[in-house]
């Protein structure tokens, strides 16, 4: 019989994801545009420099447009497509137009500071930052611009 304090497997799981996280490790799934999966037995993102450049591109586009449906539109307009994945029974995934969402979630992405959020908690990662600060808090700047522009405008 488990006493009240113990913890079941599935609380240890979650203990130990949010414990390495807090170290800075990447804990698995696809890795995001602009990084490859880290070595192996690492726990570190690699930064893909092609992929990088795309990212930069995205964030630069952002801030000149000022519209994630612009950017998205010239994106298509451009080519540029989601980070193609391929599964180990081999389908592709990925390699798509970006989405509204799928662009709002990047440019939000902590992640490319070089910081890993579980939970709400900001830890710094063990990988290498894409994005500048300064630019990222532009795009933050901006994006909470215009999302307090719409809200004003329903009220």
């Amino acid at each position: 019989m488990r006493s009240s304090n113990a913890k079941s497997p599935a609380e240890r799981i979650r203990d130990k994801i949010a414990a390495s996280k807090a170290k800075g490790m990447w804990m698995g799934g696809y890795p995001p545009l602009g990084y490859d999966l880290p070595a192996p037995e690492t726990r570190k993102l690699i930064i893909n420099p092609d992929e990088a450049e795309t990212l930069t591109l995205i964030y630069r586009k952002y801030l000149e447009l000022a519209s994630v449906h612009a950017l998205e539109r010239w994106l298509i307009d451009q080519g540029i497509r989601s980070k193609r994945h391929v599964t180990k029974k081999g389908r592709v995934m990925g390699d798509q137009p970006f989405s509204r969402g799928a662009l709002f979630h990047l440019l939000k992405n902590r992640l490319y500071l070089g910081e890993i959020v579980h939970r709400g908690t900001v830890s710094p990662g063990l990988h290498d930052a894409i994005i500048e600060p300064s630019i990222f808090a532009d795009v933050q700047a901006a994006l909470g611009h215009r999302s307090n522009r719409r809200k004003s405008t329903r009220e």
